[in-house]
């Protein structure tokens, strides 16, 4: 009751606009590509830190990191004040954006302004990030101060793969180490309920280039003598995968765990409602894909699918040219325990063999796959806090079909990620019109102040 309580406090304050620092509600850029405004960013995220009681450690990473590490996603500044999408003007020219965009989504997706907070990464994962630092308020109000040491990782590459994340991890493990790792992201898997999640898919993007000549050429001058870069791919294509979606290359499922008795049971536990699964895709789902089959596709298969495809004249009308070069994006989702390096050389290998060794094959992002135990004190610890926060039992989501860095708490650190989702059903992430309810990011606070003041009592004994 008392962090419910100063949670409300922390909204009203918000509400009033009895904001501690104006800088931080929607004047940091987002997405900020110029030096001066991402340093800007850090500036303010070492003021929202200090008055959380933490203390800012981001310059070694910022030395030793690429260039664009400090890049920070700045809206989290917003969505940590808990005010509603009519308080912050860019909302509301997003929303008036993604209408303009995408007409098909917004005639399903009608905003209520007074209980949504709208902007990019709003459910993915910033309003996640907003409860995190307001729990910390929040137990500071309420006079609490668990024994606990808690070391606040942000990640400004998660979208692009983390690139330098683990070999900056393994070289610092002292500075990481850690006995829980705790993330809150994503959205719920079936409406309004929160998850828990144990584990993720791994990722293996690259991108496959072709060249066959040094320069576009007349399709009617040079049709026939000139190669085509575009079918050079889509030839390559065609021997990776067939029509029924099964990978080609050789190995590629040898090291695919199967499914345990304790997750196939957490599967058939899970519901599935068809018709919002079909409404967010825009598509009636297959009769045949049950309810099984459907989550054993997302979280146990690996798949492989085409990203991104470039090649000759893509602009209005049509024009008589021979591409001398093409390229596909190819996304990898891999599972336990598919090893992206053995993957990315098997494919390889592949072309090599099947003739298309003159083929350029570069990597974009790669993460691994995860999957621990359900069972464990803390994840029951986690498991009740989010139950009392949101008045409901969490679901249980053995693996998230998507990926994150987590493996690299695990297999470095020795510290078992378990991660929430706080979001609705159907948050739109990573599209204009992304946004999370207010009550959403209210209770993932009091749940986010409950998973520290109790795992701080059972790690005290």
């Amino acid at each position: 009751g008392c962090i419910g309580a100063a949670i409300m406090l922390l909204r009203e304050e918000a509400a009033d606009g009895a904001v501690p620092d104006e800088a931080l509600r929607a004047r940091v850029a987002s997405l900020a590509a110029e030096p001066a405004a991402r340093r800007d960013d850090w500036a303010a995220l070492a003021r929202l830190l200090d008055q959380a009681g933490m203390t800012e450690q981001g310059a070694v990473l910022r030395r030793e990191g690429a260039a664009r590490a400090d890049a920070l996603m700045a809206p989290v500044f917003r969505a940590r004040n808990l005010a509603t999408a009519r308080q912050i003007p860019q909302a509301i020219a997003l929303l008036d954006q993604a209408r303009a965009e995408r007409p098909d989504a917004a005639a399903r997706f009608e905003l209520d302004r007074e209980r949504a907070e709208l902007h990019r990464q709003a459910g993915d994962r910033n309003g996640a990030a907003a409860a995190a630092t307001a729990a910390l308020e929040a137990l500071r109000t309420c006079g609490l101060d668990p024994a606990l040491t808690i070391k606040v990782v942000l990640d400004p590459q998660e979208e692009i793969g983390s690139p330098h994340l683990e070999p900056f991890v393994a070289e610092h493990r002292q500075r990481f180490a850690a006995d829980l790792c705790f993330m809150a992201d994503g959205e719920s898997v079936s409406g309004d309920r929160p998850t828990l999640v144990f584990g993720n898919r791994g990722l293996l993007h690259i991108v496959i280039s072709a060249r066959t000549g040094h320069r576009d050429v007349h399709s009617g001058i040079f049709g026939g003598v000139m190669p085509n870069a575009a079918w050079r791919i889509v030839h390559f294509l065609t021997r990776i995968m067939d029509e029924a979606g099964t990978v080609r290359v050789p190995g590629f499922y040898d090291s695919v765990l199967p499914v345990g008795p304790e997750e196939q049971a957490a599967l058939a536990r899970l519901p599935l409602d068809r018709a919002a699964v079909s409404e967010l895709l825009g598509i009636a789902l297959p009769p045949e894909l049950d309810t099984d089959s459907y989550w054993h596709r997302i979280m146990y298969m690996p798949t492989c699918d085409i990203t991104g495809l470039v090649a000759g004249h893509t602009g209005p009308g049509v024009k008589a040219q021979i591409p001398a070069s093409a390229s596909v994006k190819l996304g990898l989702r891999l599972v336990a325990d598919q090893d992206p390096d053995a993957i990315l050389a098997a494919i390889r290998r592949f072309a090599d063999e099947t003739g298309f060794g003159d083929l350029m094959i570069e990597v974009g992002a790669v993460y691994r796959p995860l999957r621990i135990p359900f069972a464990s004190p803390p994840a029951e610890l986690i498991r009740s806090a989010v139950r009392d926060a949101f008045d409901v039992e969490p679901l249980i989501v053995p693996v998230n079909g998507g990926s994150n860095p987590n493996p690299i708490w695990m297999n470095i650190v020795g510290a078992p990620p378990i991660e929430v989702s706080y979001c609705h059903q159907g948050g739109q992430a990573h599209g204009p019109d992304e946004h999370m309810i207010l009550d959403r990011i209210e209770r993932g606070t009091v749940a986010s102040a409950l998973v520290i003041n109790r795992v701080a009592m059972h790690l005290a004994g």
